[in-house]
């Protein structure tokens, strides 16, 4: 069940979820959600580490963050949308419409 949950038709479908981590036995925050994949968009994982290394003050300690793999491809690849194929031409004129691919 996630302890966040967004609800909005258009955006990243983000849920937050506690889990528990078996190979540290310890609990942790698993944030899901899919982002825009296009050229020149930094991930995420990628911010928060470059934000650490620069020592700024309370960013939240990152284990593990990357693009899901889809074990139902051979070889895997990473899930991503295909909703973009079907809006693009359509009533959707803004850049954060759901026309630009996303990968989880």
């Amino acid at each position: 069940m996630p302890i966040w949950v967004t609800e909005t038709l258009f955006g990243c479908s983000t849920f937050g979820y506690i889990c528990h981590d078996v190979k540290q036995n310890q609990l942790v925050y698993l944030k899901n959600f899919w982002h825009t994949n296009l050229p020149g968009i930094e991930k995420e994982g990628d911010i928060y580490c470059d934000l650490k290394n620069a020592k700024v003050h309370h960013i939240p300690e990152l284990g593990q963050a990357g693009d899901m793999l889809s074990t139902l491809e051979h070889p895997p690849d990473v899930q991503s949308t295909r909703t973009q194929e079907y809006v693009r031409g359509g009533a959707c004129k803004f850049i954060w419409c759901p026309s630009t691919p996303h990968v989880k």
